[in-house]
């Protein structure tokens, strides 16, 4: 065992811990003795090594623990205390620890971390984003092509020039200040100031540096001006913030979700759970009444403070934890093409409230649905028009949409959340759609269902439950010979489970499907997968995609593309 202190306090101690993974990271090296009930201080690993250095509070405490840490299992085997080696650890804050003070050195303000292209004018960051459309959709072709040469089989005609149609990406009708949700981590800057923003830099073993938001143009004054406050708040309270390089402290998010058109707005804490029990109930309560207060002096609205507890080792939300009330509202109420909808400030929801409205509204037009009832219910004639880049629809197509709509329309919609899509573009007075949502998170099923009851929909179904588990029974009971199957999926970062594929896939009754995404990367994968039809002659067939701009300021764009199940698969020799 290596002393890592000096003085007459109880000196730190350090154990050399053997039998991890190479693929472990560190954070799952953290859960892992957190699992095994062992009571450490910190832990150090370097990357790709089978070891790493747990340190202790005192010698009692590490020799208490080294039988739990050996029922362990790491790797191919159980952990194992190592001989003890003995190493010269500098302090985070030893000037002359050159790991640390390069990543100080290389800290970035918080405006060029989360804003990378606000020093451009609007036009050049559209162009940006349009050729990354391009690069997506080439990509897409090119993960298909490779598997068809595999295959010793032509190439379908839609991997010929022209043809996917690609639109001009659609421009946002609010570049400045447009989030209406933001998670601000509570950490430290690089002089060791207690801040509330953004991510910045740090060292890979935990030490993170965060940056004030203040000068970030897509953050709302509102959401600066909370920023402010709590900031104050914090300054001044006994516990700190968490810290992963430590894996101790109390603080750890402040998430603010905001609507500017019912002016709600929801302030939500995420603190450590094994504070709670020695005076960090006290605390956070105290803090959120001078919070509560500060804001009405400052002229700041917030309608709603709550809190979660984690004793997870990494700043995040935890999704088995409750969301507890302690000051006012704990939703906001959000409108939407003239819907309203009320949203916990950890669900998800569209971060862009006005470019929300123009992605559904594409969205509809792709899936065939959108009738003038809907999302256009509060449009002019002219804005529900579009013409040329805008994405108007060629006569065949309309005609198409049409027709589908005379017959009885079901819109699956995957991946559903709190039920905004399927609302959007469904009529609550057109007794020939039907919306059924699916979504795994039982909370999010709940508020569509009351979202749904709020704002007058009957015909519809939502349905807590894995989608590639709830698909064959739900189609089974919705699809009769007249029936339009539309389905739409809209999931997160990561994409489709490949069992959400196979199953989208396998279900030849879906006849059209909407992908609506925020990451090109995992589109390309999930098409590229209901695209191969080397083997199978009813694969999914690209036809359009355009991106939508809900992210100003940023190189990220949303994509809506239209997939149709194939029917006659041309070849081109390409």
């Amino acid at each position: 065992m290596a002393d890592t202190a000096d003085g007459d306090q109880p000196k730190e101690v350090e154990l050399f811990v053997t039998g991890f993974s190479k693929a472990c990271k560190l954070l799952r090296v953290q859960e892992l003795l957190t699992e095994g009930g062992v009571d450490f201080v910190r832990v150090e690993r370097s990357k790709g090594t089978r070891f790493a250095f747990v340190a202790f509070k005192d010698a009692k405490t590490a020799e208490e623990n080294k039988e739990k840490i050996e029922c362990i299992k790491g790797g191919k085997g159980f952990l194992r205390v190592g001989e003890t080696r003995k190493r010269k650890r500098k302090a985070e804050d030893d000037p002359e620890n050159e790991r640390i003070a390069k990543a100080r050195r290389e800290v970035r303000t918080a405006r060029a971390v989360t804003c990378s292209l606000a020093d451009l004018t609007y036009e050049e960051q559209l162009a940006k984003k349009h050729a990354r459309v391009l690069e997506t959709v080439e990509k897409l072709k090119r993960l298909v092509r490779v598997h068809y040469r595999r295959q010793e089989k032509q190439f379908p005609a839609w991997m010929g020039d022209g043809g996917i149609e690609i639109e001009k990406v659609v421009p946002s009708p609010q570049i400045e200040g447009y989030r209406n949700k933001c998670e601000f981590t509570i950490g430290r800057d690089v002089d060791g100031n207690v801040v509330v923003g953004f991510n910045v830099g740090g060292t890979r073993d935990g030490l993170r540096f965060i940056g004030e938001p203040y000068e970030c143009p897509n953050v709302s004054d509102n959401m600066k001006g909370i920023v402010r406050v709590v900031t104050a708040v914090l300054r001044k309270s006994t516990f700190p913030p968490f810290s992963g390089y430590t894996s101790s402290g109390f603080w750890r998010i402040c998430l603010v979700r905001e609507s500017v058109r019912t002016r709600d707005c929801v302030v939500m804490f995420v603190v450590s759970e094994k504070e709670m029990a020695v005076g960090g109930a006290e605390e956070l309560r105290r803090a959120s009444d001078q919070i509560w207060e500060l804001c009405k002096e400052e002229n700041v609205f917030v309608t709603g403070i709550t809190y979660q507890v984690t004793k997870l080792l990494s700043v995040a939300l935890d999704r088995d934890n409750a969301v507890i009330p302690l000051r006012g509202e704990s939703q906001v109420r959000e409108e939407l093409g003239g819907l309203s909808f009320h949203v916990a400030p950890e669900a998800f929801f569209q971060v862009n409230t006005s470019g929300a409205e123009v992605l559904f509204r594409r969205a509809g037009e792709y899936a065939g649905v959108t009738s003038s009832a809907s999302i256009f219910r509060h449009q002019s004639a002219s804005q529900m028009q579009s013409t040329g880049s805008d994405g108007q629809r060629s006569g065949k197509e309309t005609e198409s949409g049409e027709a589908a709509r005379e017959r009885r329309t079901v819109v699956l919609d995957i991946c559903c959340g709190t039920g905004t899509v399927g609302q959007l573009l469904a009529d609550p007075s057109d007794p020939n759609v039907t919306i059924v949502g699916i979504d795994v998170c039982a909370e999010a099923i709940e508020n569509a269902r009351e979202n749904a009851k709020r704002n007058g929909f009957s015909s519809c179904e939502y349905v807590a439950e894995k989608a590639e588990v709830a698909l064959p029974d739900l189609l089974e009971r919705y699809v009769r010979p007249d029936t339009n199957i539309v389905a739409i999926v809209d999931p997160p970062r990561a994409g489709l489970h490949k069992n959400v594929r196979k199953a989208l896939l396998n279900n030849t009754r879906i006849q059209r499907l909407v992908y609506v995404s925020c990451n090109p990367n995992s589109l390309c994968d999930d098409a590229s997968f209901l695209c191969n039809g080397s083997d199978r002659s009813d694969a999914f067939v690209p036809i359009k995609a355009v991106g939508v701009d809900m992210f100003p300021q940023t190189p990220n764009v949303e994509m809506v593309m239209l997939l149709e199940r194939s029917k006659d698969r041309d070849t081109s020799d390409e």
